[in-house]
């Protein structure tokens, strides 16, 4: 019998055999995962899994109301989905079965895509010799100290958790900070709820430091910390100042830069009690931009991919710890309908090459020599939760999305073309350490990714949405009510800075 011939019968006697498997996968997940029809959006899922334990676990909403049946929890929870928040993985312990199954859904990774740093033993890893790898990896694992292995704490995936309701949050007081941008003053603006100031992210295998007056202080202590980028990372700049701000009350200015003014571009203080020093420098790009017309709105200019903007350029020798993010203005409504383009030569870049040059850019800055001993970290960007045209509609939830509801974001629009650029941000830093893993040595700044866009996508209701009193009915679905989701990007930070501190002692 001819050679083509043989693998076509070949291939006719195994379909029927992936055809059985495929149908046998579909079946497990769909175990995992119950969708009630139904005309009511509060009563449309059940998540089956079981508990670390064995005993089966369902968690139900219901009317408004978040429900465990898991033995051993009990009672209600008021909140809708306070208890529901992560791709399957339940508070209270839940198989990694259920994590699996609505990654696969989702089609995301089980495997921590978003690590601040990299596994050595990561598949990701590839230009690095079977050797030297297994000897970096010995090298890591010699640091274990009293408070557990640096390795797995380095590698944990603080993007993988929980919103959970903590007696202790807010940590401090709606409408008693004096930095927050009037916009996002959504308690004082009248916003009668308050459920989501109360929840704080949850990594079971990444502790969180608790803030308090002594912890904070202990984790900022000594460092000089600037944000640099839009106002998305001005949100999380004023977050970590009302923190310092309640447990230590008003700080002095540093000198040219008035603290309590939210519509200066920079803006900075010194808490002596810790000896921190807190800064924002204001940029939208991270690149140098022309304007053609300055007196007009919008009146053009031109984005230099390879020249930082001299704003936050001229600081970098005055703090020791930078917070980078740039994204929302990295769009095409953006970039277009205020008539911005890109310098020569790379005019005819699509706009996503164009924001991946920006980050070379900052990169390659950060990894100079002279750089040596500060700490970049690289913050994604969280995707807005608009739901229509004209920025007139959206978030108007009171408690976290479920995982279904989850699911279903993730694919729309506004999330995917945020993902692509937090892929683009991703995939930079894990190649950038997979350079240093291979030549055994970290050049100029250590880099930190800091995911908060995955934990960040499940708080539509933590926006000020109509609350942000934006005049013609517009809606502020970007930015987050303070206190509220940044405070707890502030402890994922924090907690890396921490991380980073213990490798150095050890």
């Amino acid at each position: 019998m001819p050679r083509p011939q043989i693998l076509l019968l070949l291939l006719l006697l195994l379909f029927p055999l992936v055809t059985i498997t495929v149908v046998a996968s579909s079946a497990s997940l769909v175990s995992l995962f119950e969708v009630r029809s139904g005309s009511s959006t509060q009563d449309r899922a059940t998540i089956l899994s079981e508990s670390s334990d064995g005993v089966p676990v369902a968690r139900r909403r219901l009317d408004g109301v978040a429900e465990s049946v898991e033995p051993g929890v009990g009672g209600n929870v008021a909140g809708r989905a306070a208890l529901f928040v992560d791709d399957g993985m339940l508070v209270g312990g839940a198989a990694k079965s259920a994590t699996v199954g609505a990654a696969i859904l989702s089609g995301a990774s089980t495997e921590g895509e978003g690590s601040s740093l990299l596994p050595l033993d990561s598949d990701l890893v590839t230009d690095v010799s079977p050797v030297a790898k297994q000897q970096l990896l010995q090298r890591q694992q010699k640091g274990a100290s009293r408070r557990g292995n640096l390795k797995e704490r380095t590698s944990c995936s603080m993007e993988r958790g929980s919103w959970q309701v903590d007696a202790t949050w807010p940590l401090y007081e709606s409408g008693t900070c004096p930095f927050v941008y009037h916009n996002q003053n959504c308690v004082k603006h009248g916003r009668p709820d308050r459920f989501f100031e109360r929840l704080r992210w949850a990594t079971p295998g990444c502790p969180l430091p608790s803030l308090s007056r002594d912890t904070l202080c202990s984790l900022v202590a000594g460092k000089s910390m600037a944000f640099v980028g839009d106002s998305i990372v001005r949100n999380a700049f004023e977050s970590l100042a009302c923190l310092m701000h309640g447990f230590y009350g008003m700080p002095e200015n540093l000198p040219g830069l008035q603290m309590t003014d939210s519509r200066k571009l920079e803006r900075g203080a010194v808490w002596a009690t810790c000896n921190f020093t807190l800064a924002f420098y204001r940029t939208s790009f991270m690149v140098n931009l022309t304007l053609d017309d300055s007196t007009k709105p919008n009146g053009g200019g031109e984005l230099d991919l390879g020249e930082p903007e001299t704003g936050w350029l001229s600081r970098l020798d005055q703090h020791d710890v930078f917070v980078l993010n740039t994204g929302h203005w990295w769009s095409e409504h953006k970039i277009h309908s205020a008539g911005f383009r890109f310098a020569p030569p790379n005019q005819a870049l699509p706009l996503t090459e164009g924001f991946q040059k920006a980050w070379e850019m900052a990169l390659n800055l950060f990894k100079s020599d002279h750089m040596r001993g500060k700490v970049l970290v690289i913050a994604t960007n969280p995707a807005p939760h608009f739901t229509g045209q004209g920025f007139k509609s959206g978030c108007t939830d009171t408690a976290p999305m479920s995982a279904t509801e989850f699911l279903d974001y993730k694919g729309r629009g506004n999330c995917m073309k945020m993902e692509v650029l937090n892929g683009v941000m991703r995939r930079l830093v894990l190649r950038m350490h997979a350079r240093e893993v291979a030549e055994g040595r970290v050049r100029g700044a250590q880099v930190v990714l800091l995911d908060q866009a995955r934990p960040s996508l499940f708080r539509g209701d933590g926006h000020p949405g109509k609350w942000a009193l934006l005049p013609n009915g517009v809606r502020d679905c970007g930015h987050f009510c303070l206190p509220g989701v940044p405070d707890a990007w502030n402890e994922m930070m924090l907690q890396r800075l921490w991380v980073l501190e213990e490798a150095r002692q050890e």
